[in-house]
């Protein structure tokens, strides 16, 4: 996990580093293509890849919740105590707007800092009232885990992740 902020991590001071904002993790809400071991989320490989790789910051997405960041910092954490990689929140939100003649939807996304509780992430979700839509008819859902919620992460938002 991040020690950030610690203004004594980097000596050098100004330096590029390699960040990827747009990260879903194993058992993401839409579009998992994450391989499966023995039928669950093979969180060893997504960890070990992660722990490999050359980025610095890497923000964990996920539509409509953030329990794969909690889910990530912490079997990261378990995995690799020694390795002080940052990792930020990303609330990603597929607007209702369309952005072409394609189809293609809108997405926000909505970073949060590394030190975020789960307390802190359920109170915004609570708070968070979003639509969902079936044909003409729109319905007023609150973002964290409720069943018109889920309905609308798992299948009435399309494909595209």
């Amino acid at each position: 996990m991040s020690d950030w902020p610690n203004p004594r991590r980097y000596e050098r001071g100004s330096q590029w580093r390699k960040w990827d904002l747009h990260v879903h993790a194993p058992g993401t809400k839409l579009g998992d293509g994450y391989a499966k071991s023995e039928g669950a989320p093979d969180w060893a490989q997504f960890c070990r890849i992660i722990h490999e790789s050359e980025v610095a910051a890497i923000a964990i997405t996920d539509y409509f919740s953030l329990d794969s960041y909690f889910e990530v910092i912490e079997r990261f954490a378990a995995a690799y105590p020694d390795d002080h990689r940052l990792f930020l929140p990303n609330l990603e939100l597929r607007l209702p707007e369309v952005l072409n003649n394609d189809g293609q939807s809108v997405n926000l996304h909505i970073l949060f800092r590394p030190t975020l509780t789960k307390a802190e992430a359920n109170k915004f979700l609570m708070a968070l009232n979003t639509e969902t839509t079936i044909g003409k008819a729109r319905q007023t859902v609150v973002c964290k885990h409720s069943a018109p919620a889920r309905r609308v992460v798992e299948g009435r938002l399309g494909s595209g992740v």
